[in-house]
């Protein structure tokens, strides 16, 4: 028998809604995404004596109650997600929430012919001897890694570096293996884990796999609350509010923001100004100019010089913040500001960052289409389709198609 859920009946009541009209609400925003879908009072009463709604219904009712009662609903306050273990017990145990890691896919790390594996950074010869977990607690060796896959993913995008992404984390933190000693060297290994699966994410967005985007950020999120690392958690929780915020979920991209804003008054510049270009971007998309300015402004003051060498998550670079800059002017009917700061972008971003440079191009093309021009709109669809061939961004071709499209209408 079903467990009653207490907690999503107590929201309801707060939030002072019906079972009726929280299903409209929920219907109203299901037909966004699937047209002919309809909850009813019987529906969302279900849900409270304890069953739970198939994906994205989770979501749309983060986004519901948070738009609602001003602050951040999760899954797990809604009583539709398991709660975070209480201690940490290991990189090995948490990470199977991981998408991608469930113990069914354990065995997909080779590639089925017998071709060998994929070596990176940090794994022993044979990760499957005696099937036991690598003891990479090295700290060097796994910023190490870090430096390749964010460079990999740079050059490359999410599809040459998803894969490898996954065999790592299966080879190096096996999911099977036994959990490690709370103290400071798994503290550590949780930071990487952590990070690991904040690129991973990454690669599920380049792929236009939304959900487990959002499942691997969630992930990456809770492995740092309980390593205590705010820096990484404040990236995540920054990611997750612009995943929202693509997806047309502003509230839902207001709640991850400010945690993340909370989050992050504990962090360096770096990680402050990138949590602020967001702040930014959602101000925006919000219509409030005067604090999307104002966040601008203060994402640029907190930008400190960059000199090179530093580790990847401790850099926001020039390059990336002029790219938010275009967004949010671009969003505020500023065409001749967006262009500048898309050039400025341009030119402080170096070539081997081709993923950067094709959204950037991408942009562009969108500004171009915004003011008609549309010869300027087609070169640009040219130059991304071209660089695409090689990047293979599932994302990246949809943007294409899309521009070409609104540029046909």
């Amino acid at each position: 028998m079903a467990t009653p859920n207490d907690s999503l009946l107590s929201l309801i009541r707060e939030a002072g809604w019906t079972y009726e009209a929280l299903a409209r609400r929920v219907n109203t925003a299901a037909f966004r995404r699937k047209p002919g879908t309809s909850f009813d009072r019987t529906t969302v009463a279900h849900w409270v004596r304890g069953s739970r709604p198939r994906n994205p219904v989770p979501e749309l009712l983060c986004g519901l109650f948070t738009q609602r009662l001003g602050r951040l609903i999760t899954p797990v306050e809604l009583g539709l997600a398991d709660a975070r273990p209480p201690v940490i017990r290991g990189a090995a145990a948490l990470i199977a929430a991981i998408p991608g890691l469930e113990a069914s896919g354990l065995q997909e790390t080779g590639t089925g012919d017998g071709a060998p594996r994929t070596r990176v950074p940090g794994q022993s010869p044979d990760p499957d001897s005696g099937n036991r977990p690598v003891q990479a607690w090295h700290e060097q060796m796994w910023r190490g890694a870090e430096r390749f896959f964010v460079g990999q993913t740079a050059a490359l995008g999410g599809k040459r570096t998803g894969p490898v992404l996954l065999a790592y984390l299966r080879s190096t933190f096996s999911p099977g293996g036994s959990a490690a000693p709370l103290g400071a060297e798994s503290r550590a290994g949780l930071v990487h884990v952590a990070r690991t699966a904040v690129l991973l994410a990454g690669s599920y967005t380049d792929a236009c796999r939304t959900q487990e985007a959002q499942d691997a950020l969630t992930a990456a999120e809770a492995l740092a609350d309980h390593a205590e690392d705010r820096a990484v958690q404040a990236i995540a929780l920054r990611q997750l509010s612009e995943s929202a915020l693509l997806r047309g979920r502003t509230a839902l991209a207001t709640g991850y923001l400010n945690r993340a804003l909370e989050i992050s008054r504990h962090t360096s510049r770096p990680v402050r100004a990138y949590v602020a270009a967001q702040a930014a971007r959602v101000y925006a998309a919000s219509g409030e100019r005067p604090a999307a300015l104002n966040w601008l402004e203060t994402a640029s003051r907190l930008m400190p010089r960059y000199t090179g060498g530093e580790e990847p998550f401790a850099v926001y670079s020039a390059a990336a913040l002029h790219y938010q800059q275009a967004a949010v002017l671009l969003r505020l009917g500023e065409p001749r500001e967006a262009h500048a700061a898309l050039t400025a972008s341009l030119d402080a971003r170096p070539a081997q960052e081709a993923r950067a440079v094709l959204f950037t191009l991408l942009a562009r093309g969108w500004l171009h289409h915004a003011e008609g021009h549309s010869e300027a709109v087609n070169a640009a669809a040219d130059t991304a389709s071209e660089m695409n061939a090689t990047i293979a961004s599932v994302r990246a071709a949809r943007e294409i198609a899309r521009i070409r499209s609104a540029r046909r209408s």
